[in-house]
């Protein structure tokens, strides 16, 4: 009972490693019938089967036996290739068995194409039989065979190429790959490249007084490799300008700004000015009856220093102006004025001036029997006067 059931639990384990049954793509496989190794027919049985190795190319003749098995060692646990070509049109097929004759998996193909089978299986012993049923046997007709084992191939390889580029922090690796069954062989791992330093990135910039933080990712997966301190700049002493203006009686400041970031480092008092007495200004005029003002203020902020009174100048007459002429009959007008003010100081009468008559000018001739008319103007108004004469 315990030797079934320990029969049971490896069948199960080899079971697990079989991959779906696949034809390999893009695989054109080139034979090497130079070197095929002719494996003739016969009836053999489970007991008895003779071995076929892996990595052989095999020429196998056409096989009528009812007991078709043969045994084949695996010699590591990995991925197998199973190579088969039909030499003529007739169907083939083989199961592949554990040693306790226990199925696995079977393969059947048709025609003459090459067909390529891939299999993850445990290192042990497998057997070969035909299919159930006798729809198949071992190979009915003449037919090419191989088994590639992950380290051993029965067709040539290729050149190694990169399966996989490595990275930086992962290793590649390159392989051959066999010209019969599309497998790889001889993988050599390719080490990780390492981090590839690129540019330092600003995240931060100094500035006078802090420091400021740059970091540098890998230029080939952009993982930032490390991070570093910019120091702080320290101020740039400008030169010495006034911040504020002295004044007559406010002292001024003067210093030095960081050009970078306008701080100031250093600064000191200015001395204040003091007043500068300008000249005198009136602030309130002198007339001829008033007295007036006048000030002095300080040229630089205009405050008033000093001031002083300006005495009333008194009025100063000017000669006597007749502001309305005299007529014949009426009176004028005369004034005296302030030659400073322009006020009147005095005012009196002109005389009329009467009137200056012309000479008398004969209008009408008087006669025996009426009087005569004359007339004379006055030169001043040039009123006429008329009156009758004998």
């Amino acid at each position: 009972m315990k030797k079934w059931l320990f029969m049971c639990l490896c069948s199960l384990i080899v079971l697990g490693m079989i991959m779906n049954v696949a034809v390999a793509d893009g695989v054109e496989p080139k034979e090497p019938t130079e070197r095929a190794v002719t494996l003739e027919g016969g009836d053999y049985g489970f007991a008895d089967a003779p071995e076929i190795n892996v990595g052989v190319f095999y020429h196998i003749e056409k096989d009528d036996h009812v007991n078709q098995y043969r045994k084949i060692n695996l010699p590591e646990t990995g991925t197998y290739h199973f190579y088969m070509r039909n030499m003529s049109d007739d169907s083939f097929g083989i199961k592949i068995r554990d040693v306790y004759n226990k199925d696995i998996t079977r393969v059947s193909n048709h025609g003459r194409a090459p067909y390529i089978v891939e299999l993850d299986l445990e290192a042990g012993t497998y057997y070969f039989k035909e299919s159930s049923g006798g729809f198949y046997s071992w190979f009915p007709a003449e037919a090419y065979f191989a088994v590639c084992s992950p380290s051993r191939h029965a067709g040539d390889l290729s050149d190694y190429e990169v399966i996989q580029k490595p990275t930086c922090t992962e290793p590649g690796y390159q392989a051959q790959h066999c010209l019969l069954c599309g497998g790889e062989a001889n993988i050599v791992e390719i080490p990780a490249t390492g981090h590839i330093a690129g540019d330092a990135i600003v995240a931060r910039s100094a500035t006078c007084t802090q420091d400021g933080e740059s970091y540098i990712r890998c230029a080939a997966c952009g993982v930032e490799m490390e991070t570093q301190v910019i120091p702080a700049t320290g101020h740039v002493p400008g030169t010495e300008e006034v911040f504020q203006e002295a004044t007559c009686l406010t002292p001024g400041i003067k210093g030095v700004k960081c050009v970078t970031c306008g701080a100031i480092l250093s600064q000191e008092e200015i001395p204040t000015t003091g007043h500068k007495a300008g000249v005198w200004v009136d602030i309130k005029p002198v007339t001829c009856l008033a007295d007036g003002q006048r000030a002095q203020r300080c040229s630089v902020c205009g405050e008033t220093l000093n001031t002083e009174i300006m005495p009333a100048f008194g009025h100063s007459p000017m000669e006597w102006q007749i502001t309305k002429e005299p007529d014949c009959l009426t009176n004028g007008r005369q004034e005296k004025k302030c030659a400073i003010c322009g006020a009147v100081l005095e005012t009196e009468a002109v005389p009329a001036l009467g009137h200056s008559y012309s000479e008398w000018e004969v209008v009408k001739q008087p006669s025996l029997f009426s009087e005569g008319v004359h007339k004379r103007h006055c030169f001043n108004c040039g009123e006429e006067f008329t009156e009758n004469y004998r």
